[in-house]
């Protein structure tokens, strides 16, 4: 994923720091790590369904869609953004 080299920064949404709240030592390190790791490296993290890691796998499920969505908006962005839409096209002389 060499487009996430244009990835300069992420939203961090207050539910991160929720959902980090929750989480023991351990897992919040492992999460804060996946988060970064995912974001600016495009390394998926590997969370096993083990019992201990349940909640860092929710926790995980449920951020990863937004920090997708943050990413492709900065490599986006960095390619300077979407195409005009046909209607906010220059009308034809």
């Amino acid at each position: 994923m060499d487009d996430v080299r244009l990835v300069k920064s992420i939203a961090f949404y207050r539910s991160f720091h929720d959902a980090a709240d929750m989480l023991d030592d351990d897992l919040r390190l492992r999460f804060f790590d996946a988060i970064r790791l995912y974001a600016f490296e495009g390394i998926v993290p590997d969370i096993s369904d083990d019992e201990g890691d349940r909640m860092l796998k929710m926790a995980w499920t449920l951020a990863e869609p937004n920090i997708k969505k943050s990413m492709d908006n900065a490599i986006n962005g960095a390619r300077g953004g979407r195409g005009r839409k046909k209607s906010e096209q220059d009308p034809e002389p």
